[in-house]
């Protein structure tokens, strides 16, 4: 599942995908977020219609917000605003076991964007080594695949994470006992 978040520009990232764009009004007498609604809205439109491989519909937000995590395989891509972004992909962390182990991506049509994990800074629990890092790698292996073209060492990230989890590794948030510090360690000494 890819979630796009903040606008028609992340439609382009959408190419030869399903496309879901949710569409919802919680307050009509707000013109501005209407305006803007109808802008992403007719954009994406426009763009899915000189795509003969991009199906596109649209859902009130409360509707994938269940099947998300009931059948996520229904969808390839979600375009959505912000808000309902965040709130999805927090929700999508069920996926993996953890909202640890989600990378994120903010991109635009000029230059490679910024690729953090879902989870942010977790200062809540900074210094007690405990942290999940596996979307921090993971996060690194979509900005060499997505921003910097080099696939091939995106795959060989993405390998030994995958690798790392199947021989066992778990950081607390997963229901094991690696430090923040022993799962990247891991993950560079294993084969790729």
């Amino acid at each position: 599942l890819l979630l796009l978040a903040g606008g028609a520009a992340a439609l382009f990232w959408a190419l030869n995908t399903v496309v879901w764009l949710e569409y919802i009004f919680n307050n009509f007498d707000e013109i501005d977020t209407w305006i803007a609604d109808y802008v992403i809205d007719a954009s994406v439109a426009e763009e899915a219609m000189a795509i003969d491989s991009v199906a596109v519909g649209r859902m009130l937000v409360d509707n994938p917000a269940m099947q998300v995590v009931a059948p996520p395989a229904r969808f390839n891509v979600i375009v959505t605003k912000n808000i309902f972004g965040d709130i999805l992909s927090d929700e999508s962390a069920i996926l993996p076991g953890s909202l640890g182990m989600l990378p994120s991506a903010s991109l635009g049509l000029d230059g490679p964007g910024v690729f953090e994990p879902v989870h942010g800074s977790a200062p809540d629990i900074a210094g007690q080594g405990i942290a999940n890092p596996f979307a921090t790698l993971l996060s690194t292996a979509m900005l060499l695949r997505d921003g910097l073209g080099r696939d091939e060492d995106a795959v060989r990230i993405e390998r030994a994470v995958e690798r790392v989890l199947a021989d066992g590794l778990r950081t607390p948030d997963l229901g094991g006992r690696a430090t923040t510090d022993a799962a990247p360690a891991a993950v560079t000494c294993a084969p790729s």
